[in-house]
Formats: C-alpha cells, structure tokens, sequence
C-alpha cells in the first residue's frame, strides 16, 4: 500500500516539474507594439530564458502570481514574465523557445508586425473597431504602448439582435422575366456610416448593379441614392454597369459625405429595384 502511494507521489511530482506552458507569444498569434512575454511553469530548476530565432537568450522573471495554475501545480507562484518590444524582431514569422536552466520546455511560431522602425515617435491616431458581438470600441494610439488602445466601448443599438452581421441572399437585377440573379453579401460592420456589398453573377448574363435601383428604408423613411454613395471597393468608381461572370464586384456604400439621417447603427432595409432583400437586423 505504502509503495503505491509513493510511486502515485513520485509521478505526481514529476508531472508538476514538467507543467510549463508558454502563453505569449502562442502559436498562430500576431503580435505588435510593446507587451509582455508570459507564461507559467510549475517548479523552476534554474534560470528562466527566452530566445527568438535561435538569438541571446532574453531573462525572465519568475513566480509572478497565477491563480489559474493552482490546480495544475498546488500553488500559484508560478508565472515567468518580461517586458518586450515586438519591434526588435523584423516583421514575419518567428519562434521564440523558452528554456529552464538552459533546458527547452516550450515554444511557439508566431507573426510580429512592426511600424517599420523600432519605436515610433511624435504621431498620433484614432479609430473605432466592431466586435463580433456588436460592441464598437474607440481606439487611441498610444506612443507608450506603440499600439492602439481601447479608449470606451459603447454597445451598438444592435448588439446581440443582428444589426452588425452578414447577411447573403440570392437577389436579382430586374423584376423582369428577363432578370439576372447574383449572390449578394451585405456587412455592416456598424460603424453607422458604411456598408459593404460583394456581389456574385450567378448566370452567363452577369449582373447589372447600379446606385439608382438601391434603397434604404429607415424608421418609414426611404433613402434613395442621393443620400448615399455606392462604388467599387477597388477602384473606387460609382457603380453603375453590369458585373461579368466569374467575377465577384467588392463595393461599400458610404453615408459619411452626404447629408442625411441614414444611419446604419440603426435597423433599416436594403432594397433593389423595389425588391426587399435584407432586413437589419
């Protein structure tokens, strides 16, 4: 009996020593600007190090506090930790391998993006970013940090009921019997003053798109093209012509340089020529 509870004991602890996870950078991820470097490793034999490429090995510190390692390990101070500028690594993929005591326990291939030099100075930005579950987040450009940082977040009337999503529909470029169908696939990404449209010909007769056969209808009111502008995404011409087949037309309809209510943070309907398409949300 004795026996089996030290040989369950013996192998218990050898599992916790061999516990060691390094979190960032993870595998597949991106990183940028200045972060961290952190992981957890439940028992540390030595001196904790990272090394990016094969390059000088980078000191962490370690037994920083992790609550979320109590279970694998018995304890919590177990987390490794560096300050590091991703910028000191070129653009592109990497690995960075940690080791304990000169010895490998983990690694991770990743992609860093950079600014183009090491630290950028003297500039300032702003932005708004949608979440997938509707949320918009205000962005500012942080010197210190050299990435932008979430400033508010402010729910989207439609968080949650389908007004910043992607809708796809089978629609036609006439009521005739002549009409030409092509698969339309709308996004709002909620920023109240776009609309992406990618449109798809689905027959040798292409499609015939034009700003002039689409409508919003919001709060009862409809919005003709004269309050808004329609154009290719890429090279940024007014559609108005037939799309060929095979070809998949990239557009953005934009509100922001017309006056008018429209606004799509708010519930509105996309028709063509006086068919009824989507409704959002």
């Amino acid at each position: 009996m004795s026996r089996t509870i030290l040989i369950i004991a013996a192998v218990f602890l050898a599992s916790v020593a061999h516990a060691a996870t390094l979190g960032i950078p993870g595998p597949g991820t991106t990183q940028s600007g200045v972060g961290v470097i952190s992981g957890w490793k439940c028992r540390a034999n030595g001196r904790l190090t990272i090394r990016f490429d094969g390059g000088s090995a980078v000191p962490l510190v370690y037994g920083s506090e992790r609550e979320d390692t109590r279970r694998a390990c018995g304890d919590t101070n177990n987390g490794f930790v560096a300050i590091w500028n991703w910028a000191k690594l070129d653009d592109g993929r990497h690995t960075a391998v940690v080791y304990d005591n000169g010895v490998e326990f983990d690694r991770a291939t990743f992609t860093v993006v950079t600014t183009g030099v090491d630290f950028l100075r003297g500039v300032t930005g702003s932005g708004t970013a949608t979440l997938s579950n509707g949320q918009r987040a205000t962005l500012e450009w942080s010197e210190a940090s050299q990435s932008f940082v979430a400033t508010d977040f402010t729910a989207s009337s439609g968080s949650g009921s389908g007004l910043c999503t992607t809708k796809t529909a089978t629609v036609y470029d006439s009521r005739g019997s002549f009409a030409d169908p092509a698969t339309w696939v709308v996004t709002n990404p909620c920023d109240g003053e776009t609309l992406d449209i990618d449109m798809t010909p689905l027959t040798s007769g292409g499609f015939f798109a034009c700003s002039t056969r689409l409508a919003f209808v919001q709060g009862g009111v409809q919005f003709d093209s004269s309050h808004f502008d329609w154009f290719d995404r890429n090279a940024l011409d007014s559609v108005c012509g037939t799309i060929l087949p095979g070809i998949t037309k990239q557009t953005i309809v934009d509100v922001g340089g017309e006056t008018t209510s429209l606004n799509f943070s708010q519930p509105f309907k996309v028709y063509y020529d006086g068919q009824l398409i989507f409704e959002f949300p």
